[in-house]
């Protein structure tokens, strides 16, 4: 069986995704006061943060966190989490937004009907 072509739509740019300039620049700024004055502590899991990976304790530098989340109409970086704490974070809220959704679907609350 030849495996068929699936069409993927183009993923949107960084900027259309909220990590473009404004992002990258309000991160570059944390992470150079994070430089100054190390151990500073992840909000999500109360653990010093240092610019240099190797001392992080997932091995990655701190991502540039929006405190109020983009999926809840947050639009600034505000502050630094651990990678793995702010990757999991945006995770658990994207899981439970779905399955609000699915809930409300099931109840018939949800999306407008395309039957007219």
């Amino acid at each position: 069986m030849i495996p068929q072509e699936v069409a993927v739509a183009p993923r949107a740019t960084a900027a259309a995704r909220g990590y473009g300039h404004h992002h990258r620049t309000a991160t570059a700024r944390l992470l150079a006061h994070l430089a100054r004055y190390p151990g500073q502590l992840c909000p999500f899991c109360d653990r010093p943060m240092f610019a240099e990976p190797h001392l992080n304790p997932d091995g990655r530098k701190p991502h540039g966190d929006h405190g109020v989340p983009q999926a809840l109409g947050g639009t600034q970086t505000s502050r630094l989490a651990h990678a793995s704490c702010n990757t999991s974070a945006g995770a658990k809220l994207g899981n439970r937004l779905r399955r609000r959704r699915r809930e409300l679907d099931a109840l018939g609350r949800g999306r407008a009907s395309r039957v007219w």
